[in-house]
């Protein structure tokens, strides 16, 4: 049963993005990846939507929130347009799951405005640059992309990636997700990636504040994915937390492979840090 409160655009200033509310209680935001959007978070949503006050939300140029006129981005501008919507719907301070490079916007957030924060989920972050070998990393990534991208366009280069990265779980996507993951390739790969990669947080500025943050971090990888990549990130910011890497089942989107998992993951965590600020 679809428990949504509130629905449709909320106005931030140069921007205005669809979110979708459900529940009542302490607050829960959840930020999407790249290509997909809040509404891969309805299952998720809904079981938590029993005792959470639970926000989802496209970001800027995905899916239901209009492009800007301005076609560029960065980590910081999408963290700012996060800070407003916890600001404007009141929801201060909020525990945030954030997945993909949504965690990489929330870790940002963290560095900059961490009294909106009670509490911080991340899963699987590209946090290339904090690798030992991130400068052989990006240059694989960036010519693998611009190869795919070469041969089958935007839509070509999603549905590739979209296989690797989530492999099963891609074909058992509903039609209607997987179109619109098709639908956002274009703003991803040619607005999204080139921001991204030149507005990282800065290695050492967040691993001083994951060392120091009286906000509770928890990090999150796949268990079926130790030793990749986003394992070896996800490991990295627990180290930094000081905490232990915690496995999920689902691969990369463990809230549509394997929601009920993730939702007591986040209500469990969510459980710990009402106390600690509210």
């Amino acid at each position: 049963m679809d428990t949504t409160d509130a629905v449709g655009l909320v106005e931030l200033g140069d921007v205005a993005l669809y979110h979708e509310r459900r529940g009542t209680g302490p607050s829960i935001v959840l930020v999407h990846g790249g290509t997909v959007d809040g509404g891969f978070y309805a299952e998720i949503a809904e079981l938590l939507s029993d005792e959470f006050t639970v926000v989802s939300y496209d970001r800027r140029g995905n899916s239901r929130s209009p492009a800007p006129e301005d076609r560029t981005t960065s980590i910081a501008q999408q963290a700012d347009d996060l800070a407003r919507l916890i600001e404007t719907l009141s929801l201060a301070p909020a525990l945030v799951w954030s997945s993909s490079v949504g965690a990489v916007i929330a870790l940002d957030l963290l560095c900059r405005r961490p009294e909106l924060l009670r509490g911080l989920i991340v899963h699987e972050p590209p946090l290339f640059p904090v690798l030992d070998n991130a400068e052989e990393v990006l240059q694989q990534l960036a010519e693998g992309t611009q190869e795919a991208i070469r041969q089958g366009g935007p839509a070509g280069a999603l549905e590739q990636w979209g296989r690797q990265e989530l492999g099963a779980t891609f074909d058992r996507l509903s039609p209607q997700r997987r179109q619109r993951m098709f639908d956002n390739a274009d703003a991803f790969f040619s607005i999204e990636l080139p921001g991204f990669a030149t507005s990282m947080p800065d290695a050492a500025t967040l691993a001083q504040r994951l060392k120091t943050t009286q906000v509770p971090v928890l990090a999150a990888a796949a268990v079926e994915s130790e030793g990749d990549l986003l394992h070896r990130t996800s490991h990295w910011v627990a180290d930094q937390a000081g905490t232990t890497l915690r496995g999920l089942p689902g691969g990369h989107l463990p809230h549509v492979e394997e929601p009920s998992a993730t939702a007591e993951l986040i209500r469990s965590f969510a459980h710990q840090t009402v106390g600690d600020r509210r």
